[in-house]
Parts: C-alpha cells; structure tokens; sequence
C-alpha cells in the first residue's frame, strides 16, 4: 500500500500595515511601529449633552473682579468675538450708601476669566449737564476689539430722585477693548430707567423704560456713529425691563413685561425685521404672577433672552402662587411659544431671581439664576442646561448668606464663541456686594467607536490601575508602547498575563479596543503642565492638556520630525504644522533627539 503524506500548512498572519506614506511635503516617511485598523468605526453621536450636577467631572472656577468696592452690584458679562470677557457693574467707591452716589465699574481678562485687568472707575457725567450719578451698566461688544457702555445717569441729591424723572441716557465707546474710552455721548435726555441692548452690523440698538409713560422706548446708532440715533420709537402697549437680542439675520427681539389691560401679567417679545424701524405684533411668551415685585432683596420679573436663527429663548422669574424661573421657547423666529418651569424647589421660602440665559455653538441652552431661602437668607447661583424638553440637573455655583438685601437686579450667563467657554456674572456678599466671575470647567470627552481607538487621558496627573481608569466604558485590549516594547493587557486572558502593565496617568497615548460606541468623561479643570521624556526614535504619547493648539504651537522647541494620530474615520494619518493636537487623543512623535517635552494645560 502506497503511503500518502498530508501536508498541513498553517499560515500565520500578523496584520501590521506598514504602508509606504508621505509627510506633508510629500516625502516618503518611516512609518511608527504599529498601527490598528479600526473595526466598522460608527458614527459618533455630535448632539449637545446635558450635565449631571453629580458629575465629578463639571466644576467651577470662581474669581472676584470687583476689589476696593464696598458695594458691586447690576452685573453685565460680555464677551466680545475676540475672545475676551468684559464685566460692568455699580461701583460705590469713595461713596457711601447715604447720598448714594452710584460710580461705574469696569474690568476686562484677556486669558477666559483667569485674571482681570485693574478696575476703572468710569466718567459718569455728560458734558454740560447736571447728573452726578450713573447706574444700570450695558456692556455691548462690536466688531473686533471695539466695545461700547451704555449707562443710565441721574441726580442722586435731587429731592425727587427716586422718581428717576431727571435720568438720561449715555453711551462710551472703546477701540482697544476697554483700555480707554471716548467721552460720553447722549442718547435719550429724561425719564429713562433699565437699558438694555445689542450689535448688529455696525451699529448699536437700544431699548429703555420711559419711567413717566410706562412705554419701552428704543433707538439704534446712524451709520455705527455714537453721536447720531435715530428718533425713538415706541412698542405698542405699556411695557417695562425691555432685553434686546439680535440673531444672525437681523431680526431683532425685544422682550418685556406687559401690561394686559388690568394688571403688569404678561411676558411678550416684540421682533423687528427691519432694522429696527418699525416693530410687529407682541406675541405673548408667557405669564408674570401677580406677586413676583418683591422685597429684601429687591427682586422682580426681568427677563433675559438668547436667540440663535429661528430659535429663541426667554427666562424671567414669576412669583403667583410660588415663585419660579420659566423659560419659554420659541422655534419659529418667535410667532409661537412654549413655557416651563425651571427651578427643583419650591415652597413658602423660595425666591428665584434674576435669571440669565445663553445658547452655544451647538445648540445647547445654559442657564443661571439665584435661588433665595426667606428664611435663613441664604443665597445659591444656581447653573443647569436644556436642550430639547429636557433639563440637565441643577449644579451649585456658589453660596452665602445675604446681610445687606440689595444684590442689584441683573446677573448674566455667557457663551464665549472664541474659546468655548460658558462665564456667570453675579454679585456675591464677600462680606459685601462684590462682582464675581465664574466659568464651567466642561468634562472632557473622550469619544471611542467600536474596535481599535488612539486615546489618553489628560485629566489622570497620577497613575491609576486601567480597570479604574476605563471605568464606563465596554472594552477588552489595550496596548502602550514604551521604549520600544509593546504591553499588553487583555480583560478576557487569566489576570497574571496581564502583570507588568503599567498603571495609567495623562503622559501615555493608549490603543483601547472598545465592544461598542462610548465616551469617557474626565474632569476639565486646570491641572497645570505636564513634563513628558520624549526619546530619539517613535514615541506613543498622550496630550496631557486641556486645550486645542496646532502642532507646531504645542510641540515648539521640540525637534520632531513626523506626528501621527487617528483621524474621525479610524486611519492613522501624518499631521502638519498646522493641524491640531485635541485633548484626549494620543500620538505618535518622532523625534530626532531625547528630550522633554512640557505640556501647557
């Protein structure tokens, strides 16, 4: 019998694409060690993300503007589109509240709310006339660096100063982003009270209270000129504590509290479409309770509101039966409106007051306001998002117990388009009145789509095992390369193969196999810089920062040659200098020499 031979070849495959790619100047470069294509990466979902007051990761970071002031109060935050936050306030420097005498005060940062420039005291008299007093501060940011202040002005020694019947109102202007400022300029002469106002293409709009006729009145610059307005205009009906806001069309929208015919009961939105000369028909956006004009501290139902498109946004606080914050919204340029409520608690000895609102880039609605108990006097800022129907949970900003009442009528929310950032503006006994500034430190996302993932963790300044690390989210791998050695650490093998691998802190950029689409959130707040030993040769790194910069600003000094990182598709691509280096990714870098590489947050 003949034998047979059966030669079983067994072939065994390593996957490692190494193919030939190109730099930027389209040379031919030597590819990092290794590199995974990612399995049936999914689509991430991009919709805004509401944030849990229970969040580890969401916190605030809280500076006093104000200083020498023994009383700062009426907040108006602004930040203009170069970037930087400007603050307004009531300044009683070298006053006292007696003849109160009301100066006003100003400070701008130029590093997102960090540090603020030395408070100016502002000039608070037109030339020529008689008032001594200035008061109700309006930050309005142009174009650029230019920025504008309008302020209400009255005779505080005056035997009737309480009626406001001798205020009038003015208007300063700055080119260098509040450094200095021109001389005043006249707006309207007499009976004005609460302004409030936008930018629009050059020029600035501007509605007021008549506090003679109960009439919201308004007007806008001539051709961006400070010096000429427009003849004043009134909207329909009788109307108080106006708040302009202009979307990116135009169209302008002015809400107010209305008088129904029996009672001060309404909140309305009155909408130009052109340009201010004539307005349409009030719809109303929802209703004000009969007892929200409070006192101790004085509080009442000012509106704020954001719009953005067709989308619009009215907050105030209603007191009838309870006090509440509502927000009303409107998604079709403000014909139709939807109410609801805002605040957790409520009872007996709850007091909302002064709510503000903001839209960001995506969408996403931020809110602030405070939060009084009657009866023990403390005051909370009170910070929580919206989008869709939903609210996110309510987050504490702050907390004190109020002694002197007053803490003006305004606070502000903010959305810095520049940088990112969410800013509150409030005012703060500390032990009195003081202009405060807090920003919302965001989590940082990590996103992963099923298979192989390129990341770090910039928030872990210490190392912590991975199961902690990695904690909520599905995955099985993860690889580090270090030195030229590759570690391993598989969840689905006996623990003690796993042994050697290396706890994880921010200087690491980590292979993650993930089961499915997730996202890993860490903390955002500033952990300051990072040293990373970089050495000659491919090095797989993290990004150790909280901030987006291109490669040539984040590796300067270093000498690198090549950067590679996954792109939104799962490829492993070769970075230019331009090209950003994003918190939470990780990198390849190779240098052409051992050094360290230190990382700014």
């Amino acid at each position: 019998m003949k034998k047979m031979w059966v030669v079983l070849v067994v072939g065994i495959f390593l996957v490692v694409p190494l193919k030939a790619n190109s730099d930027f100047r389209g040379n031919e470069i030597k590819a990092a060690p290794l590199t995974f294509p990612p399995v049936s990466p999914l689509s991430q979902n991009s919709n805004p993300v509401l944030l849990s007051a229970s969040s580890e990761n969401t916190t605030f970071s809280i500076v006093q503007v104000s200083h020498n002031s023994p009383e700062a109060n009426e907040i108006c935050l602004k930040s203009g589109e170069n970037g930087i936050y400007y603050m307004g306030w009531n300044d009683y420097r070298d006053v006292s509240w007696s003849p109160g005498y009301v100066h006003l005060g100003f400070s701008y940062s130029l590093d997102g709310g960090e540090t603020w420039s030395e408070n100016q005291i502002l000039a608070n008299k037109t030339p020529g006339d008689m008032h001594d007093c200035a008061g109700d501060p309006l930050i309005i940011p142009g174009s650029g660096d230019t920025l504008y202040y309008v302020l209400m002005e009255f005779n505080e020694s005056e035997a009737n100063q309480n009626s406001l019947k001798h205020s009038q109102l003015a208007i300063m202007k700055s080119d260098d982003h509040g450094q200095t400022w021109s001389r005043e300029y006249l707006i309207w002469p007499y009976d004005v009270d609460k302004p409030w106002g936008d930018y629009y293409n050059g020029n600035v709009y501007v509605a007021w209270d008549n506090v003679s006729s109960y009439r919201t009145e308004f007007s806008h610059t001539v051709g961006g000129d400070v010096g000429q307005w427009t003849p004043k205009i009134e909207l329909s009906g009788y109307n108080l504590y106006p708040y302009v806001a202009i979307n990116e069309t135009g169209a302008i929208f002015v809400a107010t509290v209305h008088w129904s015919g029996s009672a001060w009961d309404q909140m309305v939105v009155s909408i130009s479409t052109d340009g201010g000369n004539t307005f349409g028909v009030q719809n109303v956006v929802g209703s004000v309770g009969g007892n929200s004009w409070e006192d101790n501290p004085r509080s009442g139902p000012i509106p704020s509101m954001a719009v953005k498109g067709r989308d619009a946004y009215v907050v105030w606080a209603s007191n009838d039966t309870y006090s509440q914050v509502y927000l009303s919204e409107s998604h079709d340029g403000g014909s139709t409106w939807t109410a609801r409520e805002v605040g957790d608690i409520t009872g007996p000895y709850t007091r909302y007051m002064y709510p503000s609102v903001a839209i960001d880039s995506n969408g996403l609605v931020h809110l602030e306001y405070y939060r009084l108990n009657t009866s023990t006097k403390e005051i909370d800022v009170i910070y929580r998002n919206y989008t869709d129907g939903s609210f996110g949970d309510e987050m504490l900003v702050d907390s004190w117990t109020n002694q002197n009442y007053f803490i003006g009528d305004y606070s502000s929310i903010d959305f810095n388009n520049v940088t990112g950032d969410i800013g509150i503006g409030y005012t703060k006994e500390n032990p009195t009145d003081n202009a405060m500034f807090a920003k919302l430190i965001l989590p940082i996302k990590v996103r992963l789509h099923y298979g192989w993932n390129l990341i770090s963790l910039p928030w872990q300044n210490s190392t912590m095992d991975i199961s902690r690390a990695l904690s909520g989210i599905n995955w099985t791998r993860a690889m580090l390369y270090e030195n030229g050695i590759w570690k391993t650490y598989d969840r689905n093998r006996d623990s003690r193969y796993n042994l050697g691998f290396p706890g994880l802190d921010n200087t690491y950029g980590i292979w993650i196999y993930s089961e499915n689409n997730s996202t890993l959130y860490g903390p955002g707040a500033n952990i300051g810089n990072t040293s990373i030993p970089l050495h000659k040769g491919w090095n797989l790194v993290g990004y150790p920062s909280g901030t987006i910069r291109n490669v040539s600003a984040a590796l300067y000094g270093i000498p690198y040659e090549y950067v590679q990182a996954e792109n939104d598709t799962g490829d492993i691509i070769t970075l230019t200098p331009s090209d950003m280096m994003v918190p939470g990714k990780g990198y390849w870098i190779y240098v052409t020499a051992d050094c360290l590489w230190t990382v700014e947050w």
